[in-house]
């Protein structure tokens, strides 16, 4: 089965104290952006097969909240050290090591990361991914390890401030 992997930016996040970053929450507007897009997404149907986050508790608190908003348990929610403050390659690293038995996953982290990674695996063209602002990129294979530059196509955007 084809390969679909849906990039996920956390929500809006309270400033941080110093030192404090991975600590932040989400703001009550960032909680219900998610909600939103969780929504959404349960709309066009799209069946998740796993759920990948960065441990900072404002990408796995977004996770959470799309997770239970679609129908799945936050249990099954699995925590990937190398997601938080990624860049490309490590990114790259990360899906190109997802299980081929699951077919749709979504994978919940930051910026600069998700919106370079959108725009190397695809023909994204995104200037920036917003908070809670969402991408799904299809690739014709069956293989995780097939991912690489250019291989994917961006089925769709989306973001809050699209609502």
């Amino acid at each position: 089965m084809n390969k679909q992997l849906l990039l996920l930016r956390h929500g809006e996040a309270a400033y941080a104290r110093a030192g404090a970053d991975f600590e932040r929450p989400l703001t009550t507007a960032g909680a219900e952006d998610v909600r939103l897009m969780a929504g959404k997404t349960a709309d066009r149907q799209i069946r998740l097969a796993g759920v990948f986050s960065s441990p900072a508790r404002r990408a796995f608190d977004t996770a959470v909240l799309f997770a239970t908003g679609i129908g799945l348990p936050a249990d099954g929610i699995v925590t990937l050290d190398e997601v938080y403050e990624a860049p490309v390659r490590t990114l790259l690293r990360t899906v190109t090591s997802f299980s081929d038995k699951l077919s749709t996953v979504i994978l919940v982290g930051h910026n600069p990361g998700l919106t370079e990674l959108a725009n190397y695996l695809s023909d994204a063209e995104i200037y920036n991914l917003p908070t809670a602002g969402l991408v799904m990129i299809s690739f014709p294979f069956n293989e995780w390890r097939l991912v690489s530059q250019g291989t994917g196509r961006a089925d769709f955007t989306d973001s809050p401030e699209a609502y």
